[in-house]
Protein backbone atom coordinates (compact mmCIF):
# COMPACT_ATOMS: atom_id res chain seq x y z
CA UNK A 1 0.00 0.00 0.00
CA UNK A 2 1.74 3.07 -1.05
CA UNK A 3 0.66 6.55 1.43
CA UNK A 4 0.68 9.95 0.22
CA UNK A 5 4.20 10.51 2.85
CA UNK A 6 5.77 7.53 1.30
CA UNK A 7 5.46 9.05 -1.90
CA UNK A 8 6.23 12.41 -0.98
CA UNK A 9 9.57 10.97 0.12
CA UNK A 10 10.18 8.84 -2.11
CA UNK A 11 10.17 11.85 -4.97
CA UNK A 12 11.11 14.81 -3.35
CA UNK A 13 13.18 12.85 0.04
CA UNK A 14 17.48 13.14 -0.87
CA UNK A 15 18.66 9.96 -1.34
CA UNK A 16 22.04 8.85 0.02
CA UNK A 17 24.63 7.91 -2.76
CA UNK A 18 26.44 4.97 -2.70
CA UNK A 19 27.83 4.71 -6.30
CA UNK A 20 31.46 5.22 -7.41
CA UNK A 21 32.56 8.70 -8.19
CA UNK A 22 30.83 10.37 -11.36
CA UNK A 23 34.45 11.34 -13.75
CA UNK A 24 35.06 13.45 -16.51
CA UNK A 25 35.20 11.99 -20.14
CA UNK A 26 37.87 9.16 -20.15
CA UNK A 27 39.57 10.65 -17.71
CA UNK A 28 39.97 10.10 -13.85
CA UNK A 29 39.00 13.59 -12.65
CA UNK A 30 36.02 13.23 -9.85
CA UNK A 31 33.55 15.26 -10.45
CA UNK A 32 30.49 16.29 -8.02
CA UNK A 33 26.83 16.16 -9.69
CA UNK A 34 23.79 18.07 -8.12
CA UNK A 35 20.74 16.51 -7.71
CA UNK A 36 17.26 18.29 -6.97
CA UNK A 37 17.11 16.96 -3.42
CA UNK A 38 20.78 19.03 -2.67
CA UNK A 39 19.80 22.05 -4.93
CA UNK A 40 15.98 22.40 -3.30
CA UNK A 41 15.49 21.72 0.32
CA UNK A 42 11.88 19.65 1.47
CA UNK A 43 11.04 23.22 3.17
CA UNK A 44 11.53 25.17 -0.37
CA UNK A 45 9.24 22.56 -2.06
CA UNK A 46 5.66 24.44 -2.73
CA UNK A 47 4.80 22.45 -5.50
CA UNK A 48 4.11 18.78 -5.50
CA UNK A 49 3.04 16.04 -8.00
CA UNK A 50 1.98 13.00 -7.07
CA UNK A 51 -0.22 11.88 -10.12
CA UNK A 52 -0.65 8.45 -11.15
CA UNK A 53 1.16 6.77 -7.56
CA UNK A 54 -1.32 4.57 -6.70
CA UNK A 55 -2.10 6.53 -3.17
CA UNK A 56 -4.25 4.23 -0.92
CA UNK A 57 -3.62 6.40 2.38
CA UNK A 58 -2.65 9.56 3.39
CA UNK A 59 0.02 8.46 6.41
CA UNK A 60 1.92 10.94 8.44
CA UNK A 61 3.34 13.86 6.62
CA UNK A 62 6.50 15.15 6.88
CA UNK A 63 6.56 18.40 9.14
CA UNK A 64 9.31 20.15 6.84
CA UNK A 65 6.65 19.20 3.59
CA UNK A 66 3.30 21.21 5.48
CA UNK A 67 4.12 24.58 3.86
CA UNK A 68 2.83 22.77 0.22
CA UNK A 69 0.96 25.20 -2.01
CA UNK A 70 -0.03 23.20 -5.01
CA UNK A 71 -0.53 19.03 -4.22
CA UNK A 72 -1.25 17.27 -6.92
CA UNK A 73 -2.82 13.94 -6.61
CA UNK A 74 -4.72 13.01 -9.98
CA UNK A 75 -5.44 10.05 -11.57
CA UNK A 76 -5.05 8.07 -8.05
CA UNK A 77 -8.05 5.85 -8.52
CA UNK A 78 -8.23 5.01 -4.42
CA UNK A 79 -8.67 8.55 -3.15
CA UNK A 80 -11.50 9.04 -1.18
CA UNK A 81 -13.05 12.31 -0.20
CA UNK A 82 -12.07 11.28 3.65
CA UNK A 83 -8.28 11.74 2.51
CA UNK A 84 -9.19 14.71 0.94
CA UNK A 85 -10.43 16.21 4.28
CA UNK A 86 -7.28 14.73 6.07
CA UNK A 87 -4.85 16.53 3.49
CA UNK A 88 -7.15 20.03 3.73
CA UNK A 89 -6.36 19.63 7.76
CA UNK A 90 -2.99 18.65 7.47
CA UNK A 91 -1.87 21.23 4.26
CA UNK A 92 -3.31 24.80 6.01
CA UNK A 93 -1.61 26.56 3.06
CA UNK A 94 -2.51 24.51 0.03
CA UNK A 95 -4.37 26.90 -2.19
CA UNK A 96 -4.64 24.68 -5.55
CA UNK A 97 -5.74 20.71 -5.25
CA UNK A 98 -5.51 18.54 -8.43
CA UNK A 99 -7.81 16.04 -7.89
CA UNK A 100 -8.93 15.11 -11.73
Amino acid sequence: MQTLSTALLEKYAPQTNTKAPTTFGESSIPVTTYGFAKITPLEQVVIVGLAEKEIEDVGEIPEEMKHVQDLDISRNEKITWKMVKEILKVWKELKILRLK
